[in-house]
């Protein structure tokens, strides 16, 4: 009797035992999955992307555990499958969980979770871009026998579906619907700010500013509360209510419970001076945020606007990029981060090509002037150096140099930060004691030298022209600028190999984006009159630009060589190449670009007058009316004979006669200054 009585107690405890590690095992998955959501909730408040998955992965686990263990028909079955399931939702793996609520709605026809459960399969369709399943699970809900709080949640998820399909009135009111059905406070919250945002998607703006300040009034988590106050502030200005907007601003910066959110608030009351078109006070609001919460967020939305105003509306794009810079600094995490750093790379193109254009411009300058000392500096890196201070000593200091006095020295420290570049303390006192140096170190550009030849400076301004106006065409998308930029790069460089796509980036502006067909029919006019055989005047004519004549194709990538040739200085090889495109192809326009590029580096590279000559005999011979041309026969142009017979000299013995007769080449090449015609237009051959 002894050993049945301890049978049975062995029995019980084990029961008791396995009873208790079912229910652990599932109450720790459980545990997991809140752990998970509320780190997830953390994440949003602190605009983090960070879903935390391990606990959502240990919820499954778990939930698993439970069921292979103790069979798909023990207690907890179904709330770990439906565990399982919402778990899958929040790993964003929605296949996985329609594919268990699914299942579980098959299996437990019984259970009391099935309403829940067809909840999140109509939440999982709505993720999965399946409206017409969602839209008839929650109809199949509010058409059911269940309960307030289920139909609640339906009409809220109703309303979602409607919301992001943009029928806002019909959202409404599944929201409103919600809030009459529902006692739960933290649903109603949300219902009521998805109401409000309804309302102002369809503009309905005083509806929105009431249910904004009942969002205000409710027990919303604070981040929806301020979200909702922005909201209100843009509903006002909608609607034009600036005073309105800006008094609910101003008495939100003393609003203890939007503490955190100071900065944020005062850059959006500086941002409405700027709507309404008060640019510099704009400005200076944004300056004082930065300087009144540094290393906030709303200092780093202030420098983004900044950065926005000195781009779009005072043009100063490297005080844009500066500023644009500053935001990642200031707060990593800011919304406009990403963004600003966009921007910054964009000007940056603009500031390189500008910068080097500003070079090639002031180096031009230098050789109308005569100069031809034509040198650039480059920065390499960055250099530390140390720069003297000379600094006043006072005559008591003088007599005392042995003593400590912490106070003077202090006093000394303070009096020579009051300059930020420590000058201009030691100049105002020099003679009223001696001087002491004091070394400081400053960081500086570290530049090299480059010298260009003149040459090379109008290659590279022709090069920058035409880059700067592509850039506003294709990269910045100006197409007003690119458009004078294009024009004012035709008029300074005639009948460049770039000039038949300027002319068709001009026909693009007219065609497609202005629209006018005057203009571009002009444009198109000049380019297949022009320049017919490039692949801009075949395409404009309807040719196939594909099919391009490989006889031209090969004659431009000995053209191409040749160019190449004459950049690395290589003259000689350069003039082969151009013969041979000549020879090749003559009568086009390689061949004119060919001979003037061998009769250009003759005369002022290889100093050869008489193949200079003959190659602008050949120019102005066959092609008279081209610009080459034209130039040609300046050049070979033969000195005018004198009117009057000169006397003949006598010879004195002992001197040194000068002929006074011009031979061969010289007639044109050696001409005295007075009579030396222009020098040729320098394009790219």
């Amino acid at each position: 009797m002894f050993y049945i009585k301890k049978f049975n107690l062995i029995v019980f405890l084990t029961v008791i035992f396995a009873g208790c590690a079912y229910y652990n095992t599932f109450f720790n998955a459980q545990e997991s999955y809140r752990t998970g959501m509320q780190k997830y909730e953390e994440a949003k408040l602190k605009k983090s992307v960070r879903k935390n998955p391990k606990y959502f992965k240990k919820a499954i686990t778990k939930s698993w555990k439970v069921i292979n263990q103790y069979g798909d028909s023990s207690k907890w079955a179904d709330d770990a499958l439906f565990l399982i399931g919402k778990s899958h939702f929040q790993l964003e793996e929605y296949k996985k969980a329609r594919d268990i609520f699914e299942q579980f709605l098959k299996k437990y026809l019984k259970s009391e979770l099935i309403p829940n459960v067809q909840l999140w399969l109509g939440k999982t369709y709505l993720k999965e871009k399946k409206k017409e399943k969602a839209l008839k699970i929650y109809t199949d809900i509010l058409s059911s026998d269940g309960n307030d709080a289920i139909k609640a949640r339906a009409h809220i998820n109703l309303g979602d579906l409607y919301f992001e399909s943009g029928d806002y009135d019909n959202a409404a009111d599944n929201y409103k619907k919600c809030l009459d059905l529902s006692d739960d406070s933290k649903l109603s919250a949300k219902a009521v700010y998805n109401l409000a945002e309804s309302y102002f998607k369809s503009q309905k703006y005083d509806k929105a500013i009431d249910a904004y300040k009942s969002v205000l009034q409710s027990d919303a988590p604070l981040i929806r509360q301020f979200t909702a106050m922005k909201s209100m502030v843009d509903a006002y200005l909608k609607k034009g209510d600036m005073e309105a907007a800006t008094t609910f601003l101003k008495n939100s910066l003393h609003d203890i419970r939007f503490k955190n959110y100071y900065s944020l608030i005062a850059a959006k009351l500086a941002n409405i001076y700027e709507f309404q078109g008060d640019y510099d006070f704009a400005l200076e609001n944004y300056y004082d945020v930065m300087r009144e919460y540094p290393r906030k967020e709303g200092a780093a939305l202030a420098a983004f606007y900044i950065a926005q105003l000195y781009e779009f509306e005072y043009g100063l794009f490297d005080s844009a990029k500066v500023n644009y810079d500053r935001v990642r600094k200031i707060y990593s995490k800011s919304e406009a981060a990403d963004e600003a750093l966009k921007r910054s790379k964009l000007l940056d193109q603009y500031l390189k090509i500008h910068n080097s254009l500003v070079s090639d411009i002031r180096n031009l300058n230098k050789l109308e002037q005569g100069d031809s000392s034509l040198v650039d500096s480059l920065v390499t890196g960055k250099d530390t150096v140390e720069v003297a201070i000379a600094q006043p000593l006072s005559l008591k200091d003088s007599t005392n140099k042995g003593t400590n006095n912490s106070q003077e020295a202090e006093g000394e420290t303070s009096n020579f930060n009051t300059d930020p570049n420590g000058l201009e303390e030691s100049s105002k006192n020099i003679g009223l004691g001696k001087n002491t140096a004091k070394t400081i170190k400053k960081i500086k550009d570290k530049k090299v030298a480059i010298t260009r030849t003149p040459e090379e400076v109008r290659r590279s301004y022709k090069k920058n022209s035409y880059q700067l106006a592509e850039y506003f065409l294709i990269t910045y998308a100006n197409y007003d600028s690119a458009e004078v930029l294009f024009h004012k790069f035709l008029s300074t460089f005639s009948d460049s190999l770039l000039s038949p796509k300027a002319y068709y980036s001009l026909y693009f502006i007219y065609n497609t984006v202005d629209k006018d067909s005057l203009k571009a029919d002009s444009i198109a006019s000049i380019i297949t009159n022009r320049y017919r055989d490039t692949i801009y005047g075949r395409k404009l004519l309807g040719l196939d630009v594909k099919k391009s004549d490989p006889k031209e194709e090969k004659i431009k990538n000995i053209f191409e060589d040749a160019e190449k040739l004459f950049s690395e200085k290589k003259y000689e090889q350069a003039i082969n190449l151009y013969n041979n495109v000549a020879k090749q192809d003559s009568g086009s326009i390689w061949a004119i670009k060919s001979l003037y590029a061998a009769a250009y580096i003759s005369e002022n590279f290889l100093k050869n007058n008489t193949s200079a000559y003959d190659y602008y005999t050949q120019l102005a011979t066959l092609y008279p009316t081209s610009e080459q041309g034209k130039i040609a026969k300046i050049k070979i142009k033969p000195v005018p004979k004198p009117v009057e017979k000169q006397k003949e000299k006598k010879i004195i013995p002992g001197t040194i006669q000068k002929d006074t007769k011009i031979k061969g080449i010289k007639n044109r090449l050696l001409l005295d200054k007075k009579e030396k015609p222009k020098k040729p237009v320098i394009d790219d051959k």
